[in-house]
């Protein structure tokens, strides 16, 4: 009787202490697969924004006009840009903005795409077409 008990208890304690590991394992395990998620769906937004930066490349290089066009409208066709910055151009005030694939590999083509101050376009520049 006493075997059966100090088995018994010897079982309790390993089947408490190795559901203590399993706990912790799991904790792991769900940090790990948020992680994963995470970096699934930033994954998705880098091929989403590089996608719309190759319909803006198609376009320059076909030489389509953007006559007509503001920052509105700009950012609902091509997403958002890189950079803005303010720049002095044609004598005034204007905003740059910079589209690029979101991984810069080095030979990234470059689009710089100017904004009057009442927001409408007013030309762009490519770099590595």
């Amino acid at each position: 009787m006493k075997n059966v008990l100090s088995v018994l208890i010897a079982a309790s304690f390993l089947f408490t202490a190795s559901s203590c590991a399993v706990v912790g394992s799991l904790d792991e395990a769900l940090t790990l697969k948020e992680y994963s998620d995470e970096r699934d769906a930033i994954q998705a937004d880098v091929q989403a924004a590089d996608a719309r930066v190759d319909m803006l490349l198609t376009r320059v290089r076909s030489k389509a006009s953007f006559e007509g066009y503001d920052r509105n409208k700009f950012t609902e066709e091509f997403g958002r840009p890189v950079l803005i910055k303010q720049i002095s151009r044609h004598d005034q005030q204007q905003e740059g903005w910079l589209y690029r694939h979101a991984i810069d590999r080095g030979v990234t083509p470059k689009v710089y795409v100017f904004f009057k101050p009442d927001g409408t376009w007013d030309g762009l520049s490519a770099e590595g077409l």
